[in-house]
């Protein structure tokens, strides 16, 4: 009959129409999980990523401490054998404390008094004591300087010892000026006492360790420039 015709074309569309809205909601809900999964596996390979730079950051500051703990450890002998025997080599002395940055020294020190920590006396720690019982006042003031982060004092005093009666002695004034900082070169260019400390050294320099001397003391230049350079003359 014709009602049971327009019933059977109406349940027809109506089953296309449904087969149809739940293939587009099928296709919709994959296309969203996989959405979802992309993001996913990105944040994952993300987090895996900063997990291996942590990694390889937290190995590289390991290596890097061990390469301190080692150069802490072979300072410390280089100060004790300056010290030993009879008389001490205070050059050898300033020549580890000069290179030492703030940190190192710090790690320096407690590396001595650990490993000689029998040679502390009279309340005093180590290091401290051996250098107030091996060097005169003069020596010990510089190697205080050192210890105690007055780098700028250090400088100016190991600057006015190297000075001599009859020449001065130019390898470890050079030295000083290199291992200076553009803050402390600043500082010898500008304090009154450092000026004049510099302008008597000046004073008795030859041809190239004059032009060496000015070159690391030039702050028109940057300080690998200035090193690059006093190389270059001498």
């Amino acid at each position: 009959t014709k009602q049971n015709a327009a019933l059977a074309t109406a349940v027809t569309e109506f089953n296309t129409n449904a087969q149809g809205a739940l293939a587009d909601f099928d296709k919709k809900v994959t296309e969203k999980l996989t959405a979802v999964k992309t993001q996913l596996d990105q944040e994952l390979a993300t987090d895996l990523s900063k997990d291996k730079i942590t990694g390889l950051a937290n190995t590289e500051i390991q290596k890097q401490l061990k390469a301190k703990q080692k150069n802490a450890i072979a300072d410390s002998g280089a100060l004790r054998t300056a010290m030993d025997g009879w008389g001490s080599d205070e050059n050898a002395v300033y020549a580890v404390l000069r290179k030492c940055s703030w940190g190192e020294i710090e790690y320096l020190e407690a590396t001595y008094d650990n490993h000689y920590n029998n040679r502390g006396k009279d309340g005093m720690r180590p290091l401290r004591y051996d250098l107030w019982d091996e060097l005169s006042k003069g020596e010990l003031a510089i190697a205080m300087a050192y210890l105690n982060h007055d780098r700028k004092t250090a400088l100016k005093l190991e600057l006015d010892d190297s000075k001599g009666f009859l020449w001065n002695d130019n390898k470890r004034i050079e030295s000083v000026l290199r291992s200076a900082s553009e803050e402390e070169i600043t500082h010898l260019n500008t304090d009154p006492g450092a000026v004049a400390t510099l302008a008597s050294i000046k004073n008795s320099f030859w041809t190239s360790d004059k032009d060496v001397f000015n070159t690391l003391l030039d702050q028109s230049m940057s300080r690998e420039d200035r090193a690059t350079k006093a190389n270059a003359i001498r």
